[in-house]
């Protein structure tokens, strides 16, 4: 899933509106996501990171940690669609999703000024 590069940035916390479908049912377009700082990540954390090519923010869950690398694909992606990332390159830890809540923040947006990511 995409972000665009704006975001709301609170200490250790971040906001997300998801627009993609690579992680659904889990995440669905519209949801609103609360990031927080990861201190620890294992293997079913749902994870945002930088695609390494385009650093472009992505949202995928952890499936294998490997050392320094970790595997991660979207729920909705077929299981030979995963990506290696660095284990540094890990931004931050989904922590809360509130349903469709991200429709009104992407609806609000240019109102009010407030920016958002968009995964």
């Amino acid at each position: 899933m995409e972000m665009n590069q704006r975001s709301l940035r609170l200490p250790g916390l971040g906001l997300a509106c998801v627009a993609g479908r690579s992680m659904w049912p889990a995440l669905r377009p519209g949801d609103l996501v609360v990031t927080i700082r990861p201190t620890t990540l294992r293997p079913g954390d749902v994870v945002v990171f930088r695609e390494a090519m385009h650093c472009i923010p992505v949202i995928h869950r952890i499936v294998a940690l490997h050392g320094e690398t970790v595997t991660t694909r979207g729920d909705n992606n077929p299981p030979g669609l995963s990506e290696s990332v660095l284990l540094n390159s890990i931004e931050a830890k989904v922590g809360l999703k509130i349903p469709w809540l991200g429709h009104l923040v992407l609806w609000l947006q240019p109102r009010t000024g407030a920016t958002y990511e968009c995964a």
